[in-house]
């Protein structure tokens, strides 16, 4: 899933044995094609700090949907991410970092609620 300079993998760990805690699992993937060692560096902070900042925004988010809905809870994103992009975490405003992580998470969130409302029980 990408948005902007930003691609965000997700895998899913739902037969996990251990339970949902609120610090997600996160990796960061820059290679050498994509800089100098300063740059993949500064690019890794900005990730990471635009992840933390869109992962409470998200939680929240998902809190307010839980006491809202009356029926099933929205299900959670409780899997690892993997975090790259290209040339421009470099430049992009940050803000503008922090909401195409969001974009990309409101996206996983989606397709995660769709894949559990699909599903047979």
């Amino acid at each position: 899933m990408s948005h902007g300079a930003v691609r965000l993998t997700y895998l899913d760990n739902a037969a996990a044995d251990h339970p949902l805690d609120s610090t997600p699992q996160v990796a960061y993937a820059l290679g050498r094609r994509f800089g100098t060692a300063v740059e993949r560096n500064r690019a890794r902070r900005r990730l990471r700090d635009a992840f933390a900042r869109s992962w409470v925004d998200h939680l929240h988010q998902l809190d307010q949907l839980d006491h809202t809905k009356t029926t099933s809870p929205t299900p959670r994103l409780d899997g690892a991410f993997l975090l790259s992009g290209h040339r421009g975490l470099l430049t992009a405003p940050f803000a503008q970092l922090v909401n195409d992580v969001s974009t990309c998470l409101a996206r996983l969130a989606a397709a995660s609620a769709d894949r559990v409302s699909e599903s047979p029980r």
